[in-house]
C-alpha cells in the first residue's frame, strides 16, 4: 500500500529506489504465495466424491455423497438441517423427511479429518478447542477440494448461532441465517449404505 500510494501522490526521483520497491514487493509475494500453492497442489484428492464411510478415531460415519448432502455451494444452517432431514436412503435426492441423515456434531468433523488419507487424530479438549496429531487439510475423503466450500455446518447450536468446522480443524460459530457461498455442509449417518 505505501508503494502505491508513493506512485500515485508522487513520483519517485530516483529510478534505483523504484526497480528495488518492485522487486521487494515481488520478493515478499513470491516468499508468502509460493509454499501455500505448493500446499494448495499437493493435497490428497482421490476424485471420488460419492457416499463415504470413514471409520478411525473411535468413530464411524457415513458421508452423504455429491449433490444434495453434500453440494458444491454453501448454504444457511436451516437449509443445511432441513436439507439432512429430508435426503433419501441413496443421500442422492430430497424427500418428505425420514431422518434418515443428520449434520454431524462438532466432534464427529473433527475425528474424521485428515492429512495425506491419514486421520489426522482429532478430539475436542475441555475447552472446546479441536487438536490434533497432525493438522489436517482440504482434502478428500471427507471434503472436496476443488469447492469453494471451507466450513461445514454441525448439528450443535446455541441461540441464534451455530458451529461450523473449517477444513484446518478449527472449530467457530456464525449466525445460523448466514449462509455465504463458503458455509456449506456434508449429511452423515451410522448405518452404512
Amino acid at each position: 500500500m505505501l508503494f502505491a500510494s508513493g506512485f500515485y501522490f508522487g513520483e519517485f526521483k530516483k529510478k534505483l529506489m523504484t526497480y528495488l520497491s518492485v522487486i521487494l514487493l515481488l520478493i515478499i509475494i513470491l516468499s508468502f504465495g509460493i509454499p501455500q500453492l505448493i500446499r494448495v497442489e499437493n493435497r490428497f484428492n482421490d476424485n471420488y466424491f460419492g457416499p463415504r464411510t470413514i471409520q478411525g478415531n473411535q468413530i464411524t460415519l457415513t458421508w452423504a455423497p455429491q449433490g444434495k448432502g453434500f453440494p458444491l455451494k454453501g448454504t444457511d444452517w436451516h437449509t443445511a438441517m432441513d436439507n439432512c432431514a429430508r435426503l433419501d436412503e441413496e443421500g442422492t435426492r430430497l424427500q418428505e423427511a425420514k431422518n434418515i441423515w443428520r449434520l454431524p456434531t462438532k466432534e464427529e468433523i473433527v475425528r474424521s479429518m485428515t492429512r495425506k488419507d491419514k486421520n489426522s487424530k482429532g478430539y475436542i479438549d475441555d475447552e472446546g478447542t479441536a487438536m490434533y496429531e497432525v493438522k489436517p487439510d482440504k482434502e478428500t475423503p471427507l471434503w472436496n477440494p476443488h469447492s469453494q466450500v471451507i466450513y461445514y455446518w454441525t448439528n450443535e447450536s446455541k441461540g441464534d448461532r451455530a458451529y461450523l468446522v473449517a477444513y484446518n480443524g478449527y472449530i467457530l460459530s456464525r449466525i445460523k441465517n448466514s449462509g455465504p457461498e463458503y458455509q456449506g455442509y456434508r449429511c452423515v449417518k451410522t448405518r452404512n449404505i
